[in-house]
């Protein structure tokens, strides 16, 4: 995770946690890649009832809603909507209702069009950039030999 959760407050991490969620839970798939962000928010989450809370909306796939808490200034909120972008497209694929719920994020964040299409050109170089990585990675090009067991989801 490259967002420097340090400068954000224990609401404001939970905010971002809901927000993670939410984004993995866009085109409602979880893939492995997805999980390691999962097991990062569960460490960021402090209180039990929220912590509960995230749990329960990824085991029930309900994301929550989006919002912009008061006080993130708007590096931050860039810085976030960059994380998000990454946790979208860190399984290679950046699906239809994903590319919605980055519109909605933006819209959310106040971010103008402009700049919008500006960090989305840079989510879809990153997009292209890691599919050429795989293809170096694996003989075949394909991803659905990237497995992770069960068993290695779990924190430690």
């Amino acid at each position: 995770m490259s967002l420097p959760i340090q400068a954000l407050t224990q609401a404001q991490r939970y905010w971002y946690a809901q927000l993670v969620i939410a984004a993995i839970l866009a085109d409602q798939e979880i893939s492995q890649p997805e999980t390691e962000y999962i097991k990062q928010i569960a460490l960021l989450v402090k209180k039990p009832e929220h912590k509960q809370d995230i749990l329960t909306r990824i085991a029930k796939k309900s994301p929550p809603p989006i919002s912009k808490p008061t006080g993130i200034h708007k590096e931050m909120l860039a810085a976030v909507f960059m994380e998000l972008s990454l946790i979208m497209i860190s399984d290679i694929d950046f699906a239809d209702e994903e590319r919605e719920f980055l519109d909605r994020v933006y819209k959310s964040f106040g971010f103008t069009e402009i700049y919008y299409h500006k960090l989305l050109g840079w989510c879809e170089d990153g997009l292209a950039w890691k599919s050429e990585q795989m293809k170096l990675a694996l003989a075949d090009g394909k991803t659905d030999s990237v497995k992770v067991p069960v068993s290695e989801l779990n924190p430690e």
